[in-house]
């Protein structure tokens, strides 16, 4: 049976994991990675257009997998196998640089922060 998450490839699945982990704590975790990988994370970010529940807990299952199975974050969408990167390698760059004035995923009214309830 296929999984919601098979539509993305593995920098969006990452964009995914960090939209979900919310802002405080993708902050925390990009804080030491290079600009140019915080780039290209963000271009995903703002190019993945309405991530549903369902899909965001499908990748979560797959990183779940990847940590405490030591299992692969599959391709999914376009990405050959070949050329996907893997986990902990440089990530490809994207064909345009993001919009001016535009920092990352818009986290919209789902998130509340750490001192709100969701």
């Amino acid at each position: 049976m296929p999984s919601a998450a098979d539509r993305f490839t593995r920098l969006e699945k990452v964009a995914v994991f960090m939209i979900t982990l919310g802002e405080e704590r993708a902050r925390e975790i990009l804080t030491d990675v290079d600009l140019e990988t915080v780039e290209q994370l963000n271009r995903a970010m703002l190019n993945l257009g309405v991530v549903s529940a369902e899909e965001k807990a499908a990748v979560m299952l797959e990183f779940a997998q990847f940590f405490y199975h030591d299992k692969p974050i599959s391709t999914g969408g376009d990405e050959p196998p070949s050329t996907a990167p893997l986990p902990g390698t440089a990530l490809p760059t994207a064909a345009s640089p993001p919009s001016p004035g535009k920092a990352g995923y818009d986290f919209g009214e789902g998130f509340k922060g750490p001192e709100e309830p969701r």
